[in-house]
């Protein structure tokens, strides 16, 4: 016979399978319940617990699409600086984030080259 929790004792005159099968329905294996998902949880916690995960679920969709609206007015403020015109697209295209991005590296090293021709000019005055 199984281990079972509140199952009952058994005396010498009573047949074990039949002890074990009366008490099999309400008796519950040892180490078997790991909270509400356990296999012999009752309807209503199930019930409980698919409602507590529908409402989280709802939270969390609510929460995403908050996020999403969030990043979209995010995208569009900074689209409409790097164009500058109200009138620009609300999605532009990635090539035009690529080239501007292109553009600011090529001013970089343009200020960085003028940098260094003024600082071997000034070098170059300094000898005189």
């Amino acid at each position: 016979m199984g281990d079972y929790i509140n199952s009952p004792s058994l005396s010498n005159h009573e047949d074990p399978r039949k002890t074990e099968k009366e008490s099999s329905d309400s008796a519950v294996p040892c180490g078997a319940i790991h909270g509400h998902t356990a296999p012999n949880a009752t309807a209503d916690w199930a019930v409980e617990d698919l409602v507590e995960m529908r409402y989280l679920l709802i939270g969390q969709k609510r929460q995403l699409e908050g996020d999403h609206d969030d990043l979209e007015a995010r995208y569009r403020n900074c689209s409409l600086k790097l164009r500058g015109s109200p009138s620009f697209d609300r999605h532009p295209p990635i090539e035009y984030y690529d080239e501007e991005l292109d553009q600011r590296r090529a001013d970089r090293h343009v200020i960085k080259d003028l940098e260094r021709q003024r600082s071997r000019l000034q070098i170059k005055l300094q000898k005189l």
